[in-house]
């Protein structure tokens, strides 16, 4: 909602075609479903008041970014805020700063935000962002398989572990399938796992099936979730010192995705 509202008003103008653009998502998109037209009201006015004390919609972004843990989440909202952006057709170039802003404090990659805010003008976000999520849970099996790697590092490949494992993956937006699907998942791939693997080697494996950086980085956030990682704490955990170079993420990236996991909030503990 915060995200929408910053991006029509990026400009210093609302236009009739965005405030359209704003009501249709919010009767339409699945993120609003189950509420009445008075909770759409209440919404929209504590997004108000939020991006009035912030004093300008920029100001705001961190909070949005913080307020959408999931990647999912992140693309949706960064989605619907193209959309109303080119729904009066004239984008002025404040709202193309703010969306550029908006992109990087949502961890989404320059290329991604290219596609969408074509997507948007070309009024497709929908089917793009279809797409997309179709990514995101192509993705499962091999974030599932890096969990089993992770249990391998910390030497627990027991039954009651890899259902704690599922229980956390069902928790996370980004990797949602129907929980009997993650079951078998995980079942497949703690089968393949055993004490004698090259640890090593088989998480190159992972990285070199998962080529693109932004996966890599989303990747590991999941990863971190299941463990109380700081920006201090990476640097001394064997397992994702192995990620991290496996990966080729800059320390930095890792720093980041130790807040981005944190995020999550309250997830179901994995021992």
């Amino acid at each position: 909602m915060e995200a929408m509202l910053c991006a029509m008003g990026a400009d210093g103008k609302i236009h009739e075609q965005e405030l359209a653009s704003m009501q249709r998502h919010i009767e339409e998109h699945e993120m609003f479903d189950g509420l009445s037209e008075r909770h759409h009201t209440v919404l929209i006015d504590i997004a108000r008041d939020a991006i009035a004390f912030a004093d300008t919609p920029i100001a705001r972004i961190p909070a949005i970014a913080k307020g959408l843990p999931s990647r999912l989440h992140k693309l949706t909202a960064l989605a619907m805020a193209c959309e109303v952006v080119v729904a009066d057709t004239e984008v002025d170039q404040k709202e193309v700063i703010f969306l550029k802003t908006l992109r990087r404090a949502l961890r989404i990659g320059r290329e991604d935000f290219e596609e969408m805010f074509l997507a948007a003008q070309e009024k497709r976000s929908t089917r793009d962002l279809d797409v997309r999520v179709a990514h995101l849970r192509a993705l499962v099996p091999t974030v599932v398989a890096l969990f089993a790697l992770r249990s391998l590092a910390v030497g627990n490949l027991t039954p009651p572990h890899r259902l704690q494992i599922v229980e956390l993956l069902a928790a996370i937006p980004d990797l949602q399938l129907r929980e009997q699907d993650l079951a078998t998942l995980a079942e497949k791939a703690y089968e393949r796992v055993h004490f004698s693997m090259d640890l090593e080697a088989e998480v190159q494996k992972v990285a070199s099936s998962m080529p693109g950086p932004v996966d890599r980085y989303w990747a590991t956030v999941y990863l971190m979730c299941a463990d109380t990682v700081t920006a201090s704490h990476w640097r001394t955990s064997p397992f994702f010192t192995l990620i991290q170079r496996a990966f080729e993420l800059d320390p930095a990236d890792m720093d980041l995705a130790a807040g981005d996991a944190t995020g999550f909030g309250s997830l179901p503990r994995v021992g």
